[in-house]
């Protein structure tokens, strides 16, 4: 089997190249071939080589690192690839430079009177300095029927699509990173089927070629004892890869900002300069957005992915101290986003950013499936219902069992769940469309992929009085508001243009193994909980959902069990409520758990951690204080859970604290020290 056999993924490339090999009378003279290292563009290069000389065309290729960056070496380098009979000591010492670009550009022509001829310059990036050169005059210069590609890790410069005439002539080919039909395919070709297998190797490559290609071998080898880091590259090539993506940072201040950036999910010059301590100039950040590495986002830039997860590994294996740093700083930068005056009450990315730094491991885990640009829901309306009912009826007849594998690459540990084909069809379960839309709202929000496929499915039900009826009468929010005293139902019936909280009645995934579709969840589920409201959700009974809404923050309702999914399994509902100032407790909560603590600044500027609270009243968190206050009213534990929508076992939890705060050890003497501090 030849290496074109494991060329997958690129049938797109390799059309539009043979179509042009093909076309006579083709307007294109430049295929500009571009991605970030370990992408695969020389590999294409070669299956383009091929595809060239099968034709009968006459492939001349040139590997930029074999010559030095100037013309007259450049055209050298062609006249000895053509083999023209004259000297490299000839060609490189003894003719004037004018002389050997002349015989070079003249050697090509005379060549395209009598073959087709395509010209291949690779590592396009180690000769940028000649591009005004090689644009204005040599390319110019060369017979119109000589198809060029330029491969590198960067795009060809603006100013070659500032001109008319090469916006005209020059064919943009960006290759991205594998789908995982494709990965599946190579995995095949290399003797790797096992469905577990495919997708862990997919989750540790992400569809990233390299990556993909040191992978596969590692499972081949069945080297046992490699130890495997978190993204699923053996250590010992872990400083392969991330060399491979930082040969093009030449000099150490500037890769000292490339490995913040990486820790950084998001990045802008901004935050670099705050958490390095120091200001990062405009110059220094332009050349940073310009590596092939780097893509914009709707929040600034990002590291592609994976690049981020092998530099942050590497970073936390060589300088665990300065990866802890750069954490520390960019937790503190997002803590003060967050709660500065007046940011609580308005969805905030800032706030979403934060839990990249303050959550659990199971957080974490789901976190490293985060992509910098994850889709978003849309809604969907009354004419996409056939495609809606057509979805569902696919999912149901498709199901199959499926082994889910988290890892949070932070601590390496991994979490293991398993949805059977019946359980993965549970939300679809009397899915009604049509219900939904009377409702008026944009009830129902769907997922796509590029094609326009439905990927995922959400609905989310806004509390308020047109709903109260569904929601009474719907099997997996019955129980919790059927439930409700009249007095608590009656502040669910607010004005129908408005709502009291949302009811979160599905969130189903088409493949719940696909970390992209599992991205943009994750995100549409971190923008509800920072949007400073309240939140119901009654999800299937199984520790894939129950686990992550508990790790999230969510926490058991007092009321609301029921069997409606399966007729036999207790189902809970879960509560999370950020309204006003909640949301600042939830974070502080969040922090607490992950073993961190709010950071303030003193004022000499000095991080400090925010001090455990004196025992006072005022200094309570805003779950304390509510419970402290019902207490105080006389309620009993379930009186104070059902007014605050939480279980018993958590107001007990939250009374416990307040003894240990208070120094007490019965409710009397604890209402006793709370009427002092009053």
């Amino acid at each position: 089997m030849g290496d074109s056999e494991f060329l997958v993924g690129r049938d797109q490339e390799l059309a539009i190249f043979e179509a042009l090999l093909e076309t006579k009378e083709r307007e294109i003279k430049i295929i500009n071939v571009h991605g970030t290292a370990g992408i695969g563009k020389s590999f294409l290069n070669q299956q383009f080589q091929r595809q060239a000389i099968m034709k009968g065309w006459r492939a001349i290729a040139l590997d930029s690192h074999s010559f030095v960056q100037t013309p007259h070496a450049f055209c050298g380098h062609i006249l000895n690839e053509m083999k023209t009979g004259m000297e490299t000591a000839e060609l490189e010492h003894e003719m004037e430079s004018h002389i050997i670009i002349g015989r070079a550009i003249q050697s090509l022509n005379d060549c395209a009177e009598e073959d087709n001829i395509v010209l291949f310059i690779d590592t396009y990036e180690q000769i940028e300095g000649m591009d005004q050169w090689l644009r204005e005059h040599f390319f110019k210069r060369i017979d119109d029927r000589i198809l060029v590609v330029i491969s590198g890790r960067n795009e060809l410069s603006e100013h070659w699509f500032m001109s008319p005439m090469w916006r005209r002539l020059v064919q943009r080919m960006p290759l991205s990173y594998l789908p995982y039909a494709a990965v599946e395919d190579y995995l095949r070709r290399c003797g790797i089927a096992e469905q577990g297998a495919v997708h862990r190797i997919w989750q540790q490559s992400k569809g990233h070629p390299l990556t993909l290609s040191l992978a596969a071998f590692t499972k081949q080898s069945h080297e046992a004892e490699l130890e495997i880091a978190a993204t699923g590259i053996p250590m010992h090539m872990l400083p392969y890869i991330v060399t491979q993506w930082l040969r093009e940072v030449p000099d150490e201040q500037l890769r000292s900002v490339v490995e913040c950036a990486a820790v950084l999910g998001h990045f802008n010059q901004d935050i670099l300069s705050f958490t390095l301590k120091r200001s990062v100039p405009t110059a220094e950040f332009h050349r940073l957005i310009r590596f092939s590495f780097v893509k914009p986002t709707e929040r600034g830039w990002s590291v592609h992915d994976l690049m981020r997860e092998a530099v942050t590994r590497e970073i936390m294996l060589r300088t665990p101290k300065l990866y802890e740093e750069i954490r520390a700083q960019a937790l503190l930068y997002y803590y003060e986003k967050v709660t500065a005056k007046n940011r609580l009450t308005m969805m905030s990315w800032e706030a979403v950013e934060l839990l990249h730094y303050i959550g659990d491991s199971l957080v974490r885990a789901y976190m490293s499936w985060f992509a910098a640009s994850p889709r978003r829901f849309e809604p969907a309306d009354r004419q996409h219902r056939d495609e809606l009912l057509a979805y569902v009826h696919q999912r149901q007849s498709e199901a199959k069992d499926t082994s889910l594998e988290l890892l949070d690459p932070q601590t390496n540990r991994r979490f293991q769940f398993v949805l059977t084909a019946e359980q993965a069809q549970y939300t679809l379960k009397g899915f009604d469309p049509d219900r939904l839309f009377d409702m008026g709202y944009d009830v129902i929000k769907c997922l796509r992929d590029t094609k326009g496929n439905i990927q995922g499915l959400a609905v989310l039900i806004p509390i308020n009085r047109k709903t109260l009826p569904y929601l009474l009468q719907n099997g997996r929010s019955a129980a919790f508001f059927g439930n409700l005293p009249p007095e608590k139902l009656e502040l669910f019936a607010v004005p129908e243009n408005t709502w009291s909280g949302w009811f979160i009645n599905m969130l189903h995934m088409a493949n719940f193994s696909d970390a992209s579709i599992s991205a943009s969840v994750t995100h549409f589920m971190h923008g509800l909980m920072m949007t400073g409201e309240l939140l119901i959700v009654s999800p299937p009974p199984m520790p894939y959902f129950t686990s992550t809404f508990e790790s999230l923050g969510f926490q058991i309702a007092e009321h609301g069990v029921h069997c409606n999914y399966d007729g036999v399994t207790p189902t809970q509902t879960y509560v999370l409520d950020t309204r006003g100032d909640k949301l600042l407790s939830y974070i502080h909560g969040m922090l607490k758990r992950a073993g961190l603590y709010p950071i303030i600044r003193d004022a000499g500027g000095v991080e400090q951690p925010v001090p455990e609270p004196e025992a006072e009243l005022d200094d309570l968190t805003v779950r304390q204080k509510e419970v402290a206050e019902l207490l105080m009213q006389g309620l009993t534990n379930a009186q104070i859970a059902s007014k605050l929508f939480l279980s018993e076992y958590t107001i007990k939890k939250h009374l416990k604290t307040l003894f240990q705060k208070y120094e007490v050890s019965t409710r009397t003497q604890l209402f006793k020290r709370m009427l002092e501090k009053k």
